[in-house]
């Protein structure tokens, strides 16, 4: 919730709109978006340049790869999935050191229920990795021996899982650019973005809160809900302008970003328990 109020953070939401290679590639994610009536490109971010470019159809999925033969799409998939339970590996890394970093931090005893729930939360995240984990094995063991060595390779691996990070984020975009005029929305969010950008004071205390670089994967998840919670700016930087409140919520922001209109009636509660409740958040969206 967060992030949605950092002006110029919007501005690396570009690569959201970018149609680059890896954003269309037949993935498993189940969202699909018809270009121009041609065959259907795959994944958010897919879904958000159809929404804009209606009518770009085969130029576009020539540049994208459209044209590749069985064996590079196959590899390209198996990639990519690597690459998303790598995202999944270090969301549940992220949580699980932010809530280490409270239990230090809090240097007194826990009380019995916050204790339990905590362990039962650091067994779920721990849980969560390792089938991540092991589904990068079984994943790599079909790709096969062939290795990208060097720098190269790791900047190649580092790029694909930030990008399958930011596909969640894409997706909140996706579903704000359904749900009204494309354009129109994005000019409403932009107007906000503006206004909030040009309150220095504001803008300044948000820059300048500790871990502000996580918010960068969320990018296009704070565009598409800038103009909603425009409102909500000042009273979200007074409550989580604390140690390890955004450490805890930004694993989870995408989702609480694309169920803001459930949440929203109960933000101001939120706002004013967030130390008790920022901890629990993933528990608490899954009920």
């Amino acid at each position: 919730m967060l992030a949605v109020l950092l002006p110029l953070s919007a501005l690396s939401a570009l690569p959201a709109l970018l149609p680059l290679s890896a954003l269309a590639l037949p993935t498993l994610s189940t969202a699909r978006a018809p270009i121009g009536g041609e065959t259907p490109f795959v994944g958010a971010r897919a879904g958000v340049i159809a929404t804009l470019f209606p009518g770009l159809g085969k130029p576009l999925q020539r540049l994208l790869g459209g044209e590749q033969g069985f064996t590079a799409k196959r590899r390209a998939v198996l990639r990519w999935r690597i690459a998303e339970r790598r995202a999944e590996v270090e969301r549940c890394s992220r949580e699980l050191e932010a809530l280490a970093a409270r239990e230090y931090r809090a240097g007194r005893p826990e009380a019995p229920a916050v204790r339990v729930a905590r362990q039962e939360r650091v067994a779920q995240l721990r849980r969560a990795a390792g089938q991540a984990e092991a589904s990068i094995l079984r994943y790599k063991a079909r790709l096969g021996a062939e290795e990208r060595p060097g720098w190269l390779g790791v900047a190649a691996r580092a790029a694909e899982t930030f990008t399958a990070s930011e596909e969640r984020s894409a997706r909140v975009l996706w579903t704000r650019l359904r749900q009204a005029d494309p354009w129109d929305a994005l000019r409403q969010d932009a107007a906000s973005l503006l206004r909030l950008g040009s309150n220095v004071t504001l803008a300044r205390g948000y820059l300048q809160l500790s871990s502000s670089s996580r918010l960068v994967p969320h990018a296009a998840a704070i565009v598409a809900r800038a103009a909603k919670l425009e409102r909500h700016a000042p009273g979200i930087l007074l409550a989580v302008d604390r140690d390890g409140i955004l450490e805890l919520v930004e694993p989870h922001l995408d989702e609480v970003l694309q169920r803001f209109d459930q949440i929203e009636p109960h933000l101001p509660f939120v706002l004013d328990h967030v130390d008790v409740l920022a901890p629990h958040v993933g528990v608490i969206l899954k009920h």
